[in-house]
């Protein structure tokens, strides 16, 4: 059992945060708070001089440096220019949203009348109730999705606002007439079809405009809206008393810096999460390291509070997980090592520590064998995946093929999540293997170096195949990337030798795709059988 007495840390602020709080809180969970924000609300087990039992909250506070240990994470913290350390258990990264207001995308400036989607959103009975002085009626038009792709998140606050802004001209009796400017309207997350009609039986106009922008004209008076409707084709033109503007949602403040200081892989937007079916819901490329809400990607309310839970879940998990056994995690042999930190660059888990020689952590790696492989001094090991160990599992041509006729002898080195189930698969459904094909698991595809390579054809095979995972769906997160990238230079150097390079072959596959696995073997063999038995014996 993990024995680590240290708090869990909770980086961030913000609802996700506070609910991730008070889910660990409740079942008696130590926790540490860094937020840089000047405040962390706690609501739950305060003590009665104003502390908290279980929550130390560090706020204005930044971590600028982490190690992991055996069972705990090391963070270097610096807060008022003071330096100091915390050690944690875990950690959850939960920091809230950042918005930016796409004024300069339709023209606009801010101003009292033109102003930024949150504001109206939160101060929205406050400016209507402003406006009421000087107007008898009173217009607001939304601007959302126009000249850029909207998302949910935003559509929803967009329809919820105009909402509430008419219901709140039928309980006081001060007309408002909402109007919705959108080109795509993306309306596909829960209960949005819904809003998107509730909204219109509230009296709110949607103005869609795809084939045609509208003119929009900012003068001191206010702004000026000029469009033609696309179903009458007569022009328009709306001079509202209110301009609310759409906006972006970014990652939280600092998300570079932390994501750096962690060691965790973003996606192209700079959200701390990769884009990867392996890291959902709330799963980071380190053990120990869990991300919830905002900082791993634009999620609605409800999705935020589900990823709190989630969150919470993962770490107690966690931290009372049993140690699971290190004797087939990679180890380096110091000997042979030159610390030319390949090993370290490349790691998608960050397992390997620096002290005076890289060493294996053996909590966080999760042996795929991309160290191993790129190791240019083969310093690195792995059960089962040593050059004598993997030519054992090759073996040699069954003995009993016949001679007469070519039965090619293939070689297909297949990703334990992916091709190694599709090919289990396939044999479930009644696909039958080709007689020569011998099926070699292994953890990555990225494991696979030159020299495992080479020992297929060293060991007969009249063609080399390797299965692995989709673009995007690598639990090493490049492992398969990697490995293209090794075959393609193979193909090459073979090509070079005279050798027929159509015999070394790659092939991207999904768990479930057994009727795959079984079509492009059975292409495969034909292509062999079409080359011949190897020229290598």
């Amino acid at each position: 059992m993990t024995t680590s007495k240290e708090p869990t840390l909770i980086a961030g602020s913000g609802p996700c945060a506070e609910r991730v709080a008070e889910q660990l809180t409740a079942v008696g969970t130590r926790l540490l708070v860094v937020t840089a924000d000047s405040s962390f609300p706690v609501n739950v087990n305060e003590r009665e001089d104003g502390g908290h039992s279980l929550i130390e909250i560090l706020t204005n506070t930044a971590i600028h440096g982490c190690r992991q240990t055996a069972e705990e994470f090391r963070l270097n913290l610096i807060s008022g220019g003071n330096k100091f350390t915390r050690t944690v258990s875990s950690i959850i990264v939960a920091a809230p949203e950042r918005r930016e207001a796409n004024f300069a995308l339709y023209g606009l400036r801010p101003s009292e009348r033109v102003i930024p989607l949150s504001r109206m959103t939160q101060q929205a009975d406050a400016i209507i109730d402003e406006l009421s002085k000087t107007f008898e009626t009173r217009t607001v038009v939304f601007l959302t999705g126009l000249f850029n792709e909207s998302n949910p998140v935003i559509a929803a606050d967009v329809m919820q606002t105009a909402r509430r802004l008419q219901t709140h001209s039928r309980q006081n009796g001060k007309p408002i007439q909402t109007y919705i400017f959108t080109k795509n309207l993306k309306v596909a997350a829960d209960g949005l079809e819904k809003l998107y009609r509730e909204t219109k039986q509230a009296g709110t106009v949607y103005i869609k405009l795809t084939d045609m922008d509208p003119e929009i004209v900012q003068k001191d008076e206010g702004v000026n809206i000029a469009f033609t409707d696309e179903i009458t084709g007569l022009p328009f033109r709306l001079s509202p008393d209110i301009t609310v503007v759409d906006e972006t949602i970014l990652p939280p403040e600092r998300s570079n810096d932390l994501a750096a200081v962690l060691g965790l892989d973003q996606d192209e937007d700079g959200f701390a999460q990769a884009d990867n079916v392996h890291r959902l819901p709330v799963f980071t490329n380190r053990n120990g390291i869990f991300i919830a809400g905002p900082s791993r990607g634009i999620l609605a309310p409800n999705d935020r509070i589900e990823d709190a839970a989630n969150a919470s879940l993962a770490a107690m998990e966690w931290m009372s997980a049993e140690t699971a056994p290190t004797d087939d995690k990679a180890s380096i042999d110091k000997g042979a090592c030159v610390r030319c930190l390949t090993c370290y660059r490349f790691c998608p888990y960050q397992a390997i520590c620096l002290d005076v020689y890289p060493a294996v952590m053996p909590e966080a790696c999760e042996r795929c064998g991309i160290c191993a492989a790129e190791c240019p001094q083969h310093a690195i090991d792995i059960h089962g995946l040593g050059q004598q160990q993997m030519t054992n599992r090759i073996g040699s041509p069954a003995a009993d093929l016949s001679s007469e006729s070519f039965i090619p002898f293939i070689v297909a080195f297949c990703c334990s999540r992916s091709g190694s189930q599709a090919a289990r698969l396939a044999t479930l459904l009644g696909k039958d293997h080709p007689e020569g094909l011998k099926i070699v698991e292994v953890p990555c595809a990225g494991s696979l170096s030159y020299e495992h390579l080479f020992s297929g054809f060293r060991q007969g095979a009249d063609g080399v195949i390797v299965f692995t995972c989709h673009e995007g769906n690598c639990h090493s997160q490049r492992g398969n990337t990697l490995a293209h990238s090794r075959i393609e230079h193979l193909k090459e150097r073979l090509l070079r030798i005279g050798y027929d390079a159509e015999r070394l072959e790659i092939q991207t596959l999904a768990s479930n795709m057994g009727v795959e696995f079984a079509t492009v073997i059975r292409r495969f063999t034909q292509i062999i059988m079409g080359l011949g038995p190897t020229p290598l014996i």
